[in-house]
This record gives C-alpha cells, sequence and structure tokens, in this order.
C-alpha cells in the first residue's frame, strides 16, 4: 500500500500533489486540528482532526485569535512568530503519532509523510524514533521550526543525526519538492 500523510494539513494543499502523483493508488491521510479551517479535503481523505503529538488526549494550541484562519498555530506557547495569543488557548484533541503509524501500516507500506506542525515536530519525531516506527515512514518531507521556538538547536540537531542514520528514510527539508500550487 501506498499512502501519503499531511500532519498540520492546513487547507490541503500537499494533498493535490499526492494525488497528481499516485492518483487512486493510495491512500490520503489528513491531520488537521485548527477548528477554524474547514476540513473538507475530499471524499478521498481520511481526515483526522487532531493534533499530531506524543500521546491522545488534549493539547493547549496557542492561536492567533484575531486570524484564526492563518498558518502558524503552535502547541507551543513560546512560538516567537503567529503573534500567538499566550492567555487564551484552545484545547484541541491530540494523537500519538507513532501508534497510529503502528496501528495503520505495515512494514512493508510505502508511506509518506509531509510534516509542518509548528514545532511539534520534535516531540512527535523522537518518539516515533525510540518507538521504532520511523522506518514505516520512507519518505519525510519537513518544515522545521527550530528558528521560531527557543532552546531547540541542540533537539535539532540530535534529531537529524538520528533520522540520518534510518537506512529507510529518505529526509527532504521543506516540502516545496512536492510543487504544490
Amino acid at each position: 500500500m501506498t499512502a501519503f500523510v499531511d500532519c498540520g494539513a492546513f487547507r490541503g494543499k500537499a494533498l493535490g500533489w499526492a494525488r497528481k502523483r499516485y492518483g487512486d493508488k493510495c491512500s490520503l491521510y489528513a491531520f488537521e486540528c485548527n477548528p477554524h479551517i474547514p476540513h473538507s479535503y475530499g471524499k478521498d481523505v481520511k481526515t483526522i482532526e487532531k493534533a499530531v503529538w506524543v500521546s491522545d488526549g488534549n493539547l493547549r494550541f496557542y492561536m492567533n485569535i484575531k486570524k484564526p484562519t492563518i498558518e502558524g498555530h503552535s502547541v507551543y506557547k513560546n512560538k516567537t512568530t503567529g503573534n500567538l495569543d499566550k492567555e487564551h488557548p484552545v484545547i484541541v484533541e491530540s494523537i500519538d503519532f507513532s501508534n497510529w503509524l503502528k496501528k495503520t501500516f505495515k512494514e512493508n507500506d510505502i508511506v509518506i509523510v509531509k510534516m509542518n506542525v509548528e514545532g511539534a515536530e520534535y516531540d512527535v519525531l523522537e518518539k516515533c524514533v525510540k518507538d521504532g516506527t520511523m522506518t514505516i515512514i520512507k519518505e519525510l518531507h519537513i518544515q522545521w521550526h527550530y528558528k521560531k521556538i527557543p532552546g531547540l538547536e541542540n533537539r535539532h540537531r540530535e534529531l537529524l543525526e538520528q533520522l540520518n542514520k534510518i537506512v529507510s528514510l529518505k529526509l527532504f527539508n521543506g516540502y516545496g519538492n512536492l510543487k504544490v500550487a
């Protein structure tokens, strides 16, 4: 099975790339927890209205309340961009992404992940490495946020080292190579 998993789907542009590249031979998944974004990605997409995280439950989600439909919201209160309202977080549901990968896919599946989760990528991917579920992902197209959240530089370097050791993983910095319009 081939699957495209969009973590932080926002308006779903990366899903368009997957449709063009794979057609109906690919299962499409979209994770988006922003309650102000219409989650209408198409009937062919399995939409999960939860934050990609390290556990199932609830999280504080810091948003730009004046512009809730823009990008840049985060589970990190100390994120320096996005004009986040740090006093009034929205509570969103979260999902243990590593566990979800394990339950949803087999080792021989081709799983392509686009991840833009405004800082949560460090917690999520560190847990996937620890749990051994990173080997399920064959391609990771990721937007890193270590420059927008103080204190993540060392974690960024360490995580990159760990990811680069996974032979079966193709790692792409950003997702411009997906050529989304």
